[in-house]
């Protein structure tokens, strides 16, 4: 008997998925789990880095389908937490100051004085360190993201 999944739309693939079917999250994954690899890989350089990167990201998309509202399409919201975990394994690579107050900043949107009442840091060296993360960042990104980066920091 052929596999039914196969031609399913991502759409009826979701609302199986959120019904318990783990098939249908299988099939989720085959569909996407090249492209998804490649836009790590393209990200980190790394492959062993970027199937890290990927495993996460489909962990984080079965523990959160049932956020999913399709305002975009699947693939849309799937490859931003591919990117998002994939900015998250390039900030392991810096001084954990900067990529903490990178994440708090870019990633959980506090402000400069928001960071400073969580991390105790006075406004200046939130701001140095944001600063200098932002400069490693777009060191560690720069070459593979070209001018994109630019529009994430």
């Amino acid at each position: 008997m052929p596999n039914l999944i196969n031609n399913t739309s991502d759409t009826t693939l979701i609302a199986l998925i959120k019904d318990g079917d783990s098939s249908a999250f299988r099939q989720l994954v085959d569909r996407y789990k090249d492209v998804s690899l490649s836009l790590a890989f393209s990200i980190l350089k790394d492959s062993d880095i970027a199937e890290d990167a990927l495993q996460e990201s489909f962990l984080k998309v079965y523990k959160n389908i049932h956020k999913f509202r399709a305002k975009a399409s699947f693939a849309t919201w799937l490859y931003r937490i591919v990117v998002n975990t994939s900015i998250k394994e390039a900030m392991k690579m810096l001084k954990s100051d900067e990529a903490l107050l990178l994440q708090l900043y870019y990633l959980s949107e506090l402000s400069v004085k928001e960071i400073m009442l969580v991390t105790k840091f006075k406004r200046s060296k939130v701001k140095v360190t944001l600063h200098r993360g932002r400069e490693n960042l777009r060191l560690v990104l720069g070459n593979i993201l070209g001018e994109e980066i630019e529009l994430l920091l």
